[in-house]
């Protein structure tokens, strides 16, 4: 019973790492195509 509590656990943990991960990941995504944008933009003009 303990054991199957430390599985879940763990299991959780990997996904909120997985999730972390993923957002920070997203988030210099987003960075990138804004700087890319700006720049398309500003090269318009």
């Amino acid at each position: 019973m303990k054991m199957e509590s430390l599985t879940k656990e763990n299991i959780l943990l990997k996904d909120s790492l997985t999730y972390k991960e993923l957002m920070k990941s997203l988030k210099l995504f987003g960075a990138i195509a804004i700087l890319a944008f700006v720049v398309i933009i500003l090269s318009w003009f």
